[in-house]
């Protein structure tokens, strides 16, 4: 099966199944990089909760290369240009508070990135479209508003209901034929996975483009892998739970910090375990002097070695090294201009 999936440029496509993905290169029908660990093809991930499993995914086109990842009530925002982690983990409640306030906070199914084309000054309208259980949402990317739903799959999505694909969608994503006449209009696909079988749904004219078809026989390079069963991956078992919250620090300024780093957990074994992490947008890091979270663990408490701390300023350091994790409570870790505090809850 296929758990999450994406559309960075308009003939490619990733594709998430347990801790790997595959690139597909819709217009030749091939993957030549074939079946990779995600942590291969998106090296910051490694030590996140999205390394080895994810529940949906969905570029971010406004952006310059951002896509975002879910899981349980997770995101992250990453750059696959650059291949580095922009922020995460961090709750959907925080980054996507609409989302939160209609149930839409955590177990997503699916996400799709959709453009409509319109008459006038705005040219353009950018929506992604939430898929959970029978529901839907359709989320508008310019107001960072919920445009229409909560509303039942079937009843706007014309056909799913009888092709079976009106609840429990595994992941969706879209393809963009481009016309060979100049100034034709280009054609606007959306597919949507299931188990083992796929649907493609034109997107301009609202309806199923074919009965459901299996993976292994619309796409080639799916034949005998993972991605073509109808096979769940094993999931991450849950041990424990952190509850955190990290103050940042910079007594010699007069504004907020806009720190960025890392922060996180190493195991007796020498694991990491990211708890947050921030990079620059767009030469900028939000200003903030508080993080809250709280995130499954796949390790218990007395697994956890040390507290580590790598967060720096435009013009400064906030933090640098680790303490040995002594249990649950307050770890303060500094550096030549401040401070980071981590308190922390395991449960």
């Amino acid at each position: 099966m296929i758990q999450a999936a994406l559309t960075p440029h308009d003939e490619n496509a990733y594709f998430f199944h347990g801790g790997q993905f595959i690139s597909y290169d819709m217009t030749k029908d091939a993957a030549p990089h074939g079946v990779r660990a995600i942590t291969e093809g998106m090296s910051d991930l490694a030590g996140t909760v999205f390394a080895d499993n994810l529940d949906a995914a969905v570029e971010w086109l406004m952006g310059n290369g951002e896509v975002y990842l879910f899981k349980d009530d997770q995101c992250a925002q990453y750059d696959l240009g650059g291949n580095e982690l922009i922020a995460g983990p961090v709750s959907i409640a925080e980054l996507w508070p609409e989302l939160d306030k209609v149930g839409f906070g955590e177990g997503l199914d699916a996400a799709l990135w959709f453009t409509r084309k319109q008459e006038g000054e705005r040219p353009y309208d950018y929506f992604v479209y939430f898929f959970k259980d029978d529901q839907y949402v359709r989320y508008d990317v310019r107001t960072g508003e919920i445009a229409d739903g909560p509303k039942r799959i079937a009843a706007a999505w014309s056909g799913l209901e009888q092709a079976g694909f009106d609840s429990g969608i595994d992941a969706t994503t879209r393809r963009e034929v481009f016309p060979r006449t100049p100034g034709a209009v280009s054609d606007r696909y959306a597919y949507f996975f299931k188990g083992d079988q796929y649907l493609m749904y034109d997107m301009s004219n609202d309806e199923v483009v074919a009965r459901p078809r299996s993976i292994a026989g619309g796409w080639g390079q799916l034949s005998g892998t993972d991605f073509a069963r109808a096979d769940a991956p094993v999931a991450t078992e849950r041990v424990a739970r952190a509850s955190y919250t990290i103050a940042f620090a910079n007594p010699g300024e007069s504004d907020d910090p806009e720190p960025r780093g890392k922060v996180w957990l190493q195991t007796e074994d020498g694991t990491p375990f990211r708890l947050w992490t921030q990079r620059k947008v767009r030469n900028d890091a939000p200003a903030r002097t508080l993080f809250a979270n709280a995130i499954d663990l796949p390790f218990g408490v007395g697994d956890i070695a040390t507290v580590h701390a790598e967060v720096d300023e435009a013009d400064g350091r906030l933090a640098r090294g680790s303490k040995p994790f002594t249990g649950n409570g307050t770890y303060t870790l500094a550096s030549t201009d401040g401070s980071v505090t981590i308190e922390l809850t395991i449960s």
